[in-house]
């Protein structure tokens, strides 16, 4: 191996021309990758890389519930009287503002709940009405049934169509006189995950009137920081500038891309302070031994060099990688200034370059293939950040390594051996070894005691950088939605949406009998309003077993008996025959889609040959 790197040194040395044309040449096309190379700003590299961990990644990259920024517009004084109209004209005045400015960008505003989805919902439910009644909504029905009980609910139905309400409820009342329409809108309340809100002028206001929330879809994935990028800098600014003009309303946000911004954000600044102080230590270390700044660029030379190289084969292997393993190259680049170092402490005491060559060839071959192979052992660990680490590290070393042998022989002056101050301190050279010795032999027990008191951190969420602001509108948020605090998702998976929602409705009974329980205390599901065409027919079947001629013919000769007193008209008292008789199919894609982008928009997961079902379920940390 020295003879092989001799002759290349040899080489270069009578052809200069040669030397830097392949030199500036490897620099071009290393440093060419090294722009190619996609950065991933994603924190949850973290995480092992195993099957559920994998599903837990590709759900929070494809559902829109982490894409989602929830706003807070509150009252700032907590001593204050609550003043919800003050809120809503906030709330109305900063989402014309945000929408002129967001139009350009993917991000929406979702501020307030729309009558005309509720009306929409509405229609298809009385559509397709058996589909969503349940075994206990038979209970119920079976009661109505009953002639005297049917008079009542038409009676209660007349008062509601002359009182001052019956104007917005005609539409429902007329198409539906039986009000069995309720029995499905009454599971319009199982939706609200949290009791503490409720509406205000089809806003979310807190029950004290206090806080009113509205929501920004960004558009982008919570780990794609480079794009919300923008749209957190923006929201900063906004509130910013609105809180300070206002004393009374404070403006504060949170959700997943904000702070998986703040991390992208903290991860680059704290990289540039380590590598700037790894230059700056360096520097002033290399000065006092050397004597001569040229020295602290040859030392870079290889550092450089090294980076490059992994960057470009990582861009091979694989074209991107993490910017937590980036973050750690300062400890990489202490390992490979070792490397020039190595050589320009020989050169300086041994004047011919190619002597130095065969010195330091074998041992900086031995120790870096050692080190190498540690770093590269991390490809066997499952978190894909150590997996970066590992290949940026191994090959790092390898090009650096290469680069002092091979390059930097030719870039190094000759320079003349001087003793520095730092090699004239007399304890580096006059201390003796038994001394050492004892000292570390009588601290050695000492580290073990107080070793034995750490302890590993299993706080995932601990990975999180959150700046103060941040920090307070988490505990704001917690405050008024407690139910945040302990939400678990829980997922169907299937190939086609059909399949998932078979998967979905298994988990029913089970999620349904813990509820009973109490040991789940909300649930947020599709469950009641979207199901499978195979539990559909099921329930279509059973609505027909439901109204047999004994049931049929009293219930409704007792409504047109009724309706007639009340001076309903034959046409309305029409409506009851034929939401019996009518004969129901499964919900068409139209329908469906209408009640899915109604509320549901966010619960199903569809990506190439695979769909995922998602709810969200309330749980006590007891009960988890």
């Amino acid at each position: 191996m020295e003879d092989f790197l001799t002759h290349i040194y040899r080489f270069f040395k009578r052809k200069q021309i040669v030397f830097w044309i392949v030199f500036i040449s490897t620099i071009g096309v290393l440093a060419w990758s090294a722009v190619k190379i996609n950065i991933e700003e994603n924190i949850t590299k973290f995480f092992p890389d195993d099957k559920r961990v994998k599903k837990l990644n590709t759900l929070f990259e494809n559902s829109s519930f982490s894409e989602r920024i929830v706003v807070m517009v509150s009252v700032k004084d907590s001593s204050q009287i609550s003043l919800p109209d003050s809120l809503v004209a906030t709330t109305e005045s900063l989402v014309e503002q945000m929408e002129d400015q967001l139009r350009s960008s993917k991000a929406t505003v979702n501020s307030k709940i729309e009558e005309d989805k509720m009306l929409q919902l509405l229609n298809t439910t009385l559509q397709f009405l058996p589909i969503f009644l349940t075994p206990e909504d038979y209970h119920a029905l079976d009661s109505i049934t009953q002639p005297d009980v049917a008079k009542q609910v038409l009676n209660r139905q007349y008062r509601q169509l002359i009182s001052p309400s019956g104007l917005a409820l005609k539409n429902i009342i007329v198409n539906d006189p039986m009000g069995f329409s309720y029995l499905v809108l009454k599971k319009l309340q199982h939706l609200q995950y949290d009791d503490n809100f409720e509406l205000y002028d089809n806003y979310i206001i807190t029950r004290d009137h206090r806080h009113l929330i509205f929501f920004i879809q960004s558009g982008y994935g919570a780990n794609q920081t480079a794009e919300n990028m923008g749209l957190v800098t923006y929201l900063e600014d906004i509130a910013k500038g609105r809180n300070e003009k206002n004393d009374a309303i404070l403006i504060s946000y949170f959700g997943a891309p904000v702070v998986a911004v703040g991390n992208a954000r903290q991860i680059k600044h704290d990289t540039i302070l380590t590598l700037s102080l790894f230059v700056a230590l360096l520097t002033t270390f290399m000065l006092l031994y050397f004597r001569d700044i040229r020295v602290m660029f040859l030392i870079l030379v290889p550092v450089i060099f090294g980076a490059l190289f992994a960057l470009f084969f990582i861009y091979l292997i694989k074209g991107s990688v993490s910017i937590l393993a980036l973050a750690a190259g300062s400890i990489i680049l202490g390992i490979a200034v070792n490397y020039a170092l190595h050589f320009l402490v020989h050169q300086r005491n041994h004047q011919n370059i190619e002597e130095v060559i065969k010195d330091i060839a074998k041992p900086m071959t031995i120790g870096s293939l050692t080190t190498v192979l540690a770093f590269f052992s991390l490809q066997f660990t499952h978190a894909p950040v150590l997996k970066d680490i590992g290949l940026f590290a191994g090959f790092s070393l390898i090009g650096a390594a290469l680069c002092t042998l091979i390059f930097l022989p030719h870039l190094s002056p000759q320079v003349t051996y001087k003793e520095t101050t730092i090699e004239r301190l007399s304890f580096l050279k006059k201390s003796s070894s038994g001394f050492w010795v004892v000292v570390i032999l009588m601290l050695t027990p000492v580290f073990f005691y107080f070793a034995q008191d750490v302890s590993f951190n299993t706080d995932m969420s601990k990975l999180n950088f959150m700046n103060n602001e941040t920090h307070e509108a988490q505990h704001r948020l917690e405050t008024i939605n407690p139910a945040s605090l302990h939400t678990l998702y829980v997922t169907s998976d299937a190939t086609t949406l059909e399949g998932a929602l078979r998967e979905n409705e298994k988990l029913v009974p089970y999620i349904d009998s813990l509820q009973k329980e109490g040991i789940i205390k909300q649930q947020h599901s599709l469950s009641e309003f979207l199901l499978s065409d195979s539990l559909q027919q099921v329930r279509i079947n059973q609505w027909k077993q439901f109204w047999t001629d004994e049931k049929k013919v009293p219930f409704l000769a007792a409504i047109k008996e009724e309706g007639a007193r009340l001076k309903f008209s034959p046409r309305v008292l029409a409506h009851v025959d034929s939401v019996i008789e009518k004969e129901y199919a499964v919900l068409d894609a139209a329908s469906f889609n209408t009640i899915r982008n109604a509320f549901f928009q966010y619960n199903i997961i569809e990506k190439e040959n695979e769909t995922t079902i998602v709810s969200l379920i309330n749980v006590l940390p007891e009960g988890k």
